[in-house]
């Protein structure tokens, strides 16, 4: 794969924006006094079927584009929904995905770019029109 596009910061203005933030919890959402609950709100990470189902509703109520995340974990929801849907795929690269391979580049440093490189290319190669990533700034310049 010879380029890959990778982007720092995403900007979408929806219609729906402001009700969408309004909709998720915030961290005051407690259970028992004390504890944070997201099932109430998340998704069952193992359950594949619920995702694509949710991602259909998404596109059905006029979604333009579709971000999963975190990428590295759900390349195949990402894969899946390329093969199922013709809207573009958004995959973030979450700051714990950063942590680990950060981690690991560490232990290596001269193999740092092409870590980085291969776990970029899994999320492209699954599917994935957009790449956010904290990478992207080390990615650009040493990608030459």
């Amino acid at each position: 794969m010879k380029y890959i596009y990778v982007i720092a910061i995403l900007i979408i203005q929806a219609a729906g924006c402001n009700a969408q933030n309004k909709s998720t919890p915030s961290k005051g959402s407690v259970v028992n006094d004390s504890i944070i609950y997201s099932k109430i709100y998340q998704m069952d990470f193992s359950n594949r079927t619920e995702a694509l189902n949710e991602i259909a509703l998404d596109i059905s109520e006029g979604a333009d584009i579709v971000m999963i995340k975190p990428a590295m974990m759900y390349l195949d929801i990402i894969r899946q929904t390329a093969d199922n849907f013709t809207v573009p795929i958004c995959a973030y690269q979450v700051s714990g995905e950063y942590a680990m391979i950060d981690f690991l580049a560490q232990a290596n440093e001269t193999a740092r770019f092409n870590i980085i490189l291969e776990s970029l290319t899994a999320i492209k190669r699954a599917g994935s029109h957009i790449i956010i990533s904290y990478f992207t700034k080390y990615f650009l310049k040493n990608n030459s």
